[in-house]
Parts: structure tokens; C-alpha cells; sequence
């Protein structure tokens, strides 16, 4: 008798987010370098060489970008594991109710094979019942446990970010990215490799608030939370891009609200309706042609020439079909490239009359999913915050203001 199967695997938990909900480990037990007189690791094979002189630059002391490790502040983030232990508990007592009705399945299977001819209908419409129900009620917790661990990540991240948000603005920090000290430390599988050299971040130095971070989301004092006051705020007549070198754009937002970009779809749809009524019109032919084949003996001539000539007109309709589909992907792909070298000139525009140097992309970080598999998306992004450097607006108004002008 089969059995109805769950477990934390089945109920899909734990592991969509790249995240995991388990507590944090250094990446490595291995003893600390020996160190010099002057602080210095050493090695048998570098005692010999003669200490390279180093000359050391003064860092700045408000960089204006910070670094967040994710990974860690999850895992130390101590209201989250509360949740997730809840949640795991929910799980091993519907695992548990699994399992007193996988055992009753297997009772009635086995009374089944012992029970009399005459009974076994009825045991058997009893046994597809009881195994309906039973798989019904996984489906129906899997779908809760699945919304309810959406809702943990979903409120340990906010959280994460509203934290995030103070000590960037204490610190007069306009940019906080996403650093994985782990990965950048795992070399322990070809896998974790590639990882490490994906990280956009390869280096980051007195910039992370990720301790302040988790000290705060714990209610514990961090060790770091009183900086010098912010920098005067820009006139207003000067965007916040104009003094600091990076700026950010929401390039599926410009996608979304570009009216050249909308008229060239605009136009793609109407060759695609046009060349789905010329289709349309051949495969009706095809059709009466098909239903005229019916009124000929099998087998005739004009029969076989008939049935060849059809199944000719099918196969340029396919080939055309398939052409078609080949002409309006590149057409689509044409679009969206003509209007990134538009956003382009754009922001090289934007970036002499402002002053940035460095353009990241970025996305709608004002309201977090509750769809899973976009949630995960938003946990793993590059940028965690950002403040005052957005140009997206700028680049859709200057846009438009330039497709309006083209019209007139």
C-alpha cells in the first residue's frame, strides 16, 4: 500500500532562500597564524625574505557605503530562529498525524487482502477515501507552512533593513551592499569557488555594520552606534547624486514607464496580430481543403495529390509558424537593447551635470513580496539600501520629455 509521504524536504521549508535558517558557523576551525612582534603572520617558508615596507593611505573616515553580511545576520538574528523553531515543531506534529495515518492505510490494507470477496469493495472505496483526505491534507498544510516561513523571512528582513536604514543614516552612509564573508572564505568545494569569485564585493575594510546590525535586531547595545552628525543636506535645487560618485537605477522600472519602449511593443503587437490573422487564414483553407478530402475515394489520384498538397500547406504553415516566432523574439530582444542604449546616453548625460562616476542597478526595495520565490529574489539582491542616489526618475522624465518631442 503506498504510503502519503512528508517531510520538512516535501513540505519544500528551509531551503528556497539561499538563506538558511540554521545557526551560523565559522568557516573554518583552522588555528590563527602565528603572530610577529609586530602583529604580523609569519611562516617557516617567509621568516627568510626581508619584510616588504608597506605604505599605508589613510582611509576616510565616512566612506559613504557600508557593507551587510545577510547570511550572518540571519543566522544570529534571534526572534527569527524563535519563529522558524515554532514552525519546525508545526511540521514534526503534522509529520507525526502523517504518520498515524500512513499506519491506518497500511491496517486497512492489510484487511483488506484478508477480508472476503464481497467485503473488499467497500474496503477498497474506504481505502481511496482515507488516502484522498490524506493527501489533501498534506497539500493543504504544505501551502501553510509554505505561507507562514514566507511571512518569517519576509518580517526578519524587514526588520533587517529598517536596521539597516539607522546605522547607514548615523554613519552618513548613502549605500549599503551586500557582502557573504563566508563564501568569500569557502574554498572547500569547485562550487563554493565560483561562488567566492561571482561575489560582486571581493574586499571591504572598516565599513561593515553587520555586527551593529545584529546587536540592534536582538535589542542588545551595539558597539558602534554613535557616529559624527550626517553631512549638510544638498540645496535644493542640487541632487543628492552631485555629491557622492555612485547612483543607482530601477531599470524594470524604466522598462515599465519608457514611452518609446511602449510604443516599439505597441508596434511589435500589431505585426503580431497581423501575421496571427494571415495564419489564420491559411490553416482555414487547409481545413475545407481537409474536408473536401473526404469526398474522394481513398486511394484515388486525386485523392493522394489532394492529401500531398495539404500536408504540404501544413508544413509551410509550421514553418512559417516557426519562423515568425524566431523574427519577433529578436525584434522583442531589438527593443529592449535599443532602449538600454538609450537609458545609456542618458545617464552618461546625467553623469556629467551631476558628477557620479559609477551607475549600479537596482530595484523596488519600498515593499517586500509575499510570494516566495520573489521574496528569495529580493534576500539575495546586491543592494540592501540605498539613500538620496536613485536616478531613475530622472532618466524616464528626460526620456519621455525626448519621445514627446519626437511626436510633435
Amino acid at each position: 500500500m503506498p504510503r502519503v509521504l512528508a517531510s520538512a524536504a516535501l513540505w519544500g521549508l528551509f531551503v528556497t532562500w539561499g538563506i538558511q535558517s540554521r545557526a551560523y558557523e565559522p568557516a573554518s576551525d583552522d588555528p590563527p597564524p602565528v603572530e610577529t612582534a609586530k602583529g604580523e603572520s609569519s611562516s617557516t617558508d617567509s621568516a627568510a625574505e626581508p619584510a616588504e615596507e608597506v605604505v599605508t593611505i589613510p582611509r576616510p573616515t565616512r566612506p559613504g557605503v557600508g557593507t551587510i553580511d545577510l547570511t550572518r545576520t540571519f543566522a544570529r538574528h534571534t526572534r527569527f530562529h524563535l519563529r522558524c523553531a515554532e514552525l519546525r515543531a508545526k511540521v514534526a506534529e503534522a509529520e507525526a498525524e502523517l504518520k498515524v495515518g500512513n499506519d491506518r492505510l497500511e491496517v486497512m490494507a492489510h484487511e483488506l487482502a484478508t477480508a472476503k470477496p464481497g467485503d473488499q469493495k467497500t474496503l477498497r472505496e474506504k481505502i481511496s477515501l482515507e488516502q484522498a483526505q490524506l493527501k489533501a491534507s498534506v497539500e493543504t498544510r504544505k501551502a501553510e507552512f509554505v505561507r507562514v516561513e514566507t511571512g518569517i523571512y519576509r518580517d526578519a528582513f524587514a526588520d533587517i533593513l529598517r536596521v539597516v536604514a539607522l546605522h547607514a543614516e548615523a554613519r552618513g552612509m548613502r549605500l549599503v551592499l551586500r557582502f557573504d564573508a563566508a563564501k568569500a572564505e569557502t574554498v572547500d568545494s569547485p562550487s563554493a569557488i565560483v561562488e567566492a569569485m561571482n561575489q560582486v564585493i571581493l574586499h571591504q575594510e572598516g565599513i561593515d555594520l553587520t555586527d551593529a546590525v545584529i546587536a540592534t535586531v536582538n535589542g542588545e547595545p551595539a558597539a558602534d552606534v554613535v557616529a559624527p552628525p550626517l553631512p549638510p543636506a544638498p540645496l535644493a535645487d542640487e541632487s543628492p547624486a552631485a555629491v557622492y560618485p555612485v547612483a543607482t537605477l530601477d531599470l524594470a522600472r524604466v522598462y515599465a514607464e519608457d514611452l518609446a519602449f511602449k510604443q516599439l511593443n505597441d508596434e511589435m503587437k500589431r505585426d503580431v496580430e497581423r501575421a496571427e490573422i494571415e495564419l489564420k487564414s491559411i490553416r482555414e483553407k487547409l481545413v475545407r481543403e481537409s474536408d473536401k478530402l473526404g469526398e474522394l475515394e481513398k486511394g484515388s489520384e486525386a485523392y493522394v495529390e489532394k492529401d500531398a498538397a495539404i500536408r504540404r500547406g501544413s508544413a509551410v504553415v509550421q514553418s512559417q509558424v516557426d519562423q515568425r516566432k524566431q523574427q519577433f523574439a529578436l525584434q522583442e530582444a531589438k527593443n529592449y537593447f535599443h532602449v538600454l542604449q538609450g537609458v545609456r546616453d542618458e545617464m552618461r548625460r546625467l553623469a556629467d551635470s551631476k558628477g557620479f562616476t559609477l551607475v549600479l542597478r537596482t530595484s523596488d526595495t519600498s515593499k517586500l513580496s509575499y510570494d516566495p520565490k520573489e521574496l528569495a529574489a529580493e534576500l539575495n539582491r546586491t543592494i540592501v539600501y540605498q539613500r538620496g542616489i536613485d536616478v531613475t526618475n530622472d532618466v524616464i522624465a528626460a526620456r519621455n520629455v525626448k519621445h514627446a518631442q519626437r511626436k510633435e
